[in-house]
């Protein structure tokens, strides 16, 4: 699967839209939504009941960039925008850190000028 991706120094942020979310949920294998989407074993088939609904609402548009520290190829983490208005130029951001070692060691600090600078380009 190929991925458009924006790399720092430590990470590479793979470009994951609300289209590609729904197509890995809806037919990939559950080591497939491990391994892109860092979703437990347990949770996959809520998340692919989600994905049956769609997560394209409207005029609305989430780009989310797991995060992959370059060392390890693991993915640690996530960083996107969601609620993106696309008619108004607006959206929201959020994070979150799917592994408990990586925590306070700057990545989501070195992911978000990365981000940011997606977002107003």
């Amino acid at each position: 699967m190929e991925f458009e991706k924006i790399e720092s120094e430590r990470l590479i942020l793979r470009k994951l839209t609300d289209e590609i979310y729904e197509d890995i949920l809806r037919n990939g294998s559950d080591e497939d939504i491990i391994k892109y989407l860092g979703i437990e074993k347990d949770k996959i088939e809520a998340e692919r009941q989600k994905a049956i609904k769609g997560f394209s609402k409207f005029n609305k548009s989430l780009f989310m960039f797991p995060l992959i520290e370059k060392h390890s190829s693991e993915l640690i983490g996530w960083y996107g925008y969601h609620t993106w208005y696309l008619d108004y130029n607006r959206a929201e951001s959020g994070y979150g850190m799917t592994n408990e070692a990586s925590k306070s060691k700057g990545f989501m600090g070195e992911a978000m000028p990365e981000i940011l600078d997606y977002g107003f380009k």
